[in-house]
């Protein structure tokens, strides 16, 4: 679990260093997650998903495993977060 906590703080901390190109494709992907969303003016109200889509310092696509899926490239680095719980950080 430590390990995941790490990667993901790691990959996080490293989006902002990242310029953004014009792909449609995903940098990076977690999929398998509880991926808890800030989308709702309620901070009481969230939103859980299963992925998200990164790319840069910007969030393409946050979803189903499916439909994050469709933005994997040959190189987009995959994290599988297996089940555990992925929060927005700033």
């Amino acid at each position: 679990m430590m390990k995941i906590v790490l990667t993901l703080l790691l990959a996080f901390a490293f989006i902002g260093q990242v310029v953004a190109g014009t792909s449609p494709y995903a940098e990076i992907v977690i999929i398998n997650g509880q991926v808890i969303t800030a989308d709702n003016d309620d901070p009481s109200q969230v939103t859980i998903a299963e992925a998200v889509a990164i790319q840069g310092d910007k969030i393409l696509e946050v979803g189903t495993n499916a439909e994050i899926q469709a933005l994997v490239a040959d190189w987009t680095e995959v994290i599988d977060a297996k089940g555990n719980s992925v929060t927005p950080g700033y």
